[in-house]
């Protein structure tokens, strides 16, 4: 077998994908200079991604500009928040950022990968079909062997009991990735009429139903919403809109916070995280406090945090942590790339189910930093790769 650079790009990003829903299960953790560092495995496939785009001069997509602007103005955030802390305090930011480059990479190397092979395209949208669905079905094993996972709050993570929460240990995160499937596979249906899409897609609202998770229930309505407005369908969304809310009715109560749907308490932690979120905003609202710099802040400036927990280096708003940690100029430059993404895509398969997944993480990231997780950003950064092959930018 010879191990041409195209295949050795594919096999890459097709073991990305096989590592993908095994989620959060296979991270490793350890301290370095007294920081606590996880490390993914889907991290260090991404990161090889990166080392070998780095080396190669490949042709780029008509957004590369508006990508490189976001990792200059993403660098220059994190350089200038030295006026804040000292360069020892901001490593973690880096290796953070150095995240986001991979994701990054991933996407390029999609896109160039399916410039060149026109038709994997078919096998990497089913990929991602197959990835959603295997997270549902380890979401479901997680339910049905072990509903009560309240003892992994001594772990830094939230206590659930009787929530799928899937191999990703967060019902809002496991949520997002299903409503992707859920997506990709309803547009898939209105392409081909397939009915087990029917089928499948009903198997994803149903997991969805079952993480409790309102932000996942919001991303699921805005996402049918914009794919079949987009199809001119919108009368279907009534259907679908019935049949999810009757799940979601007849859905199992059996105690605690987390499965009551009119729990207040996240919401007034959320209300006092955006608080919190703004005033990072206010300390330097042009550049931000660098990228990602809030866990280093947080341990320096407010002492009542708790700084290896898991929202240590996060917020509950992707808008107030890009504000956060990249001011308004990383607000404008990340917004001219969403801009510019949608406005390069069609109304075929891919567009469609790109452009609704955009908006359901659009609604999704309003509750989460769902935005910047790493599933999230390789999911899409593959979905784009596809999608932007079949736009306006043949190339």
């Amino acid at each position: 077998m010879v191990f041409t650079k195209e295949r050795i790009y594919k096999s890459l990003i097709f073991a990305y994908l096989i590592i993908f829903p095994f989620g959060q299960i296979l991270r490793t953790s350890f301290y370095v200079f007294g920081k606590y560092i996880r490390l993914h495995p889907v991290d260090l496939i991404a990161f090889l991604i990166l080392l070998l785009w780095l080396f190669e001069k490949s042709k780029k997509p008509k957004v590369y500009p508006w990508v490189k602007t976001i990792a200059l103005t993403s660098v220059f955030s994190l350089l200038f928040s030295l006026s804040i802390f000292q360069l020892k305090e901001i490593y973690i930011g880096g290796l953070y950022l150095v995240r986001v480059f991979t994701y990054i990479s991933v996407f390029l190397m999609s896109w160039d990968i399916l410039r060149q092979e026109n038709n994997l395209k078919h096998k990497l949208y089913n990929s991602l079909i197959i990835v959603s669905a295997v997270t549902a079905v380890f979401g479901w094993i997680q339910y049905i062997l072990y509903p009560d996972l309240r003892a992994i709050a001594a772990y830094g993570w939230d206590d659930h009991y009787f929530r799928l929460i899937g191999t990703f240990l967060d019902p809002g995160f496991t949520g997002i990735i299903l409503v992707f499937g859920l997506m990709l596979t309803y547009a898939k249906y209105h392409k081909t009429k397939k009915l087990p899409l029917i089928y499948l897609s009903a198997f994803f609202l149903a997991t969805i139903a079952f993480t409790y998770s309102r932000a996942s229930y919001l991303a699921t309505l805005a996402g049918l919403i914009t794919l079949l407005y987009l199809k001119g369908k919108l009368k279907i969304f009534l259907t679908a809109l019935i049949f999810f809310l009757s799940l979601i009715l007849i859905l199992p109560q059996p105690g605690g916070e987390g499965v009551n749907l009119g729990r207040t308490n996240s919401i007034l932690q959320r209300v006092t995280n955006y608080s919190e979120s703004w005033q990072l905003f206010k300390e330097s609202p042009i550049f931000g406090i660098g990228f990602n710099n809030l866990c280093v802040y947080r341990e320096k400036y407010l002492d009542s945090i708790i700084t290896d927990a898991h929202s240590c280096s996060g917020t509950d708003s992707s808008l107030l942590f890009i504000l956060a940690t990249t001011g308004i100029l990383g607000f404008i430059v990340i917004s001219g790339l969403i801009f510019v993404v949608v406005k390069s895509v069609t109304g075929n398969i891919y567009g469609l189910a790109l452009l609704a997944s955009i908006t359901s993480l659009f609604i999704h990231s309003f509750f989460h930093n769902s935005l910047f997780y790493p599933w999230v950003m390789g999911y899409l950064a593959i979905l784009s790769g596809v999608a932007l092959n079949h736009s306006k930018e043949k190339s």
